[in-house]
C-alpha cells in the first residue's frame, strides 16, 4: 500500500507521498503563505516534475505557463521563482493575453500564442504544460492543434 504523510512546521507545509510499484519518494514543500498565493494545481506541477526528470533520464526539460482569464502573466513569478530555486528546472511565464486581453475568444488565442509556444518548446526534450483556469483550456487548444508537440505532461 502506498503511504502519506502530511505535517504542518512552522509556517510551511511538507507533504510527502511514497508510491511503491516505482520505489519513487515525491516531497512538496511551500510555505503556507504560498498555498495561499497559488492554486494546488501548480504545487501538483512540484509532484510531477520529480517523475520527469528522474536521473535515469537525463532529458531536457522546461516548463511553459499560462494564466488565467483577467490575470497577467506576472502574477505567477512567485510560482517560476519557486520552481526555478527548488528544482533548477527553467520556467516560462508566457506574457500574452494579460488582464483584459484574456477574454479574447480561444479560436483568437489558440493560433496566437501557439508559435510562441512552439518556439520555447523547441529548446527543450520535454515540456511540462502549466495551464492556470482558462491557461489550461488554451492549452489544451494548443495541444490539439500541435501535431507533433514534446509536451510530456499537462498540468
Amino acid at each position: 500500500s502506498s503511504g502519506y504523510q502530511r505535517r504542518v512546521r512552522g509556517s510551511s507545509l511538507v507533504q510527502t507521498r511514497w508510491l511503491p510499484q516505482d520505489n519513487t519518494v515525491f516531497i512538496v514543500y511551500c510555505s503556507v503563505k504560498m498555498v495561499r498565493l497559488m492554486p494546488f494545481n501548480f504545487i501538483a506541477a512540484l509532484v510531477v516534475v520529480g517523475g520527469v526528470s528522474g536521473a535515469e533520464n537525463p532529458s531536457k526539460v522546461g516548463i511553459i505557463h499560462m494564466h488565467g482569464v483577467l490575470e497577467g502573466y506576472y502574477e505567477h513569478n512567485n510560482f517560476k521563482k519557486f520552481i526555478e530555486r527548488n528544482t533548477g528546472i527553467p520556467v516560462h511565464l508566457l506574457d500574452a493575453y494579460n488582464y483584459a486581453a484574456s477574454v479574447a475568444p480561444m479560436q483568437h488565442q489558440v493560433p496566437d500564442i501557439l508559435p510562441r509556444m512552439k518556439e520555447i518548446a523547441a529548446q527543450y526534450d520535454k515540456v511540462i504544460a502549466v495551464g492556470y483556469s482558462q491557461g489550461g483550456l488554451i492549452w489544451r487548444g494548443m495541444i490539439e492543434e500541435w501535431d507533433d508537440h514534446n509536451v510530456e505532461l499537462f498540468i
